[in-house]
């Protein structure tokens, strides 16, 4: 009996496949530059969001993992360029700034759900069945 996804990973996944639409769709130079990304690093994460956007929806571990990585990824990043924080904050800048915090709460959301122990269960669940049908 295949269990169905709980709908925590299903809204995840399909928020990590949109996030990795947004970030190729953004590639234009005009929009990434401002923001200090560079656009080799823009397509290899849109690539890495997608891919581990179809892989959470499938249950695979390695997708699990991946997200939590690259969740931390863009943590870190966010809070490495303070002058670019501080330029948005001092500028009043809300449409940047409101894009800076839902980005925040996105990634803190997704490190939360993927460590919880039940969504392990559901992805180790995935696992242990693909070893008993061998």
């Amino acid at each position: 009996m295949v269990k169905k996804n709980s709908i925590v990973i299903t809204i995840f996944g399909t928020l990590a496949i949109i996030f990795s639409i947004f970030v190729f769709l953004s590639l234009v130079p005009e929009i990434i530059e401002p923001y200090g990304l560079p656009t080799i690093f823009a397509f290899i994460s849109a690539f890495c969001w997608l891919i581990f956007g179809i892989g959470v929806l499938k249950r695979l571990s390695w997708a699990r993992i991946g997200i939590i990585i690259i969740s931390i990824g863009y943590i870190i990043d966010t809070f490495e360029q303070p002058r670019l924080l501080l330029e948005v904050i001092s500028n009043h800048d809300f449409f940047k700034l409101s894009i800076i915090i839902s980005g925040l709460i996105f990634f803190l959301s997704t490190i939360f759900i993927f460590t919880r122990k039940t969504i392990k269960e559901q992805f180790k669940s995935k696992v242990i069945q693909n070893e008993k049908r061998q």
